[in-house]
């Protein structure tokens, strides 16, 4: 719950998602969240959802855990890429890369793919 004092601090003694009080505080920036272009480096936008198994890899089902996480994977991403339902792929950034199944499901929307929060 969410103290008076908070909401008192906003004109209209709610939470406000877009504040003009807080543009004049703070500026422009904070009327919206900006806008990044993805990289052309990586051309699908990784998600990790929560699920209803774990919110973290330290919560959890244990043996959940020592599965590979699944990949999900839009069907034509998958197809513009000649990956197959099942097949291991690998996953990358330039922090590091992981290998995982590949689940092709219309789940996802085209660009983008995702893996569970904690896997």
């Amino acid at each position: 719950m969410l103290s008076e004092k908070v909401l008192s601090a906003t004109p209209s003694g709610r939470i406000e998602l877009k504040s003009e009080a807080l543009a004049r505080r703070w500026g422009a920036g904070a009327l919206l969240p900006s806008w990044h272009e993805r990289p052309a480096d990586y051309p699908l936008m990784l998600i990790s959802p929560a699920s209803d198994k774990r919110i973290t890899s330290t919560l959890g089902d244990l043996a959940a855990l020592r599965k590979a996480p699944r990949l999900l994977m839009n069907p034509h991403d998958a197809v513009r890429r000649k990956l197959v339902h099942g097949v291991e792929v690998r996953v990358w950034n330039a922090l590091g890369e992981v290998i995982s199944p590949l689940d092709t499901t219309d789940d996802v929307p085209p660009g983008v793919v995702a893996s569970e929060k904690g896997t």
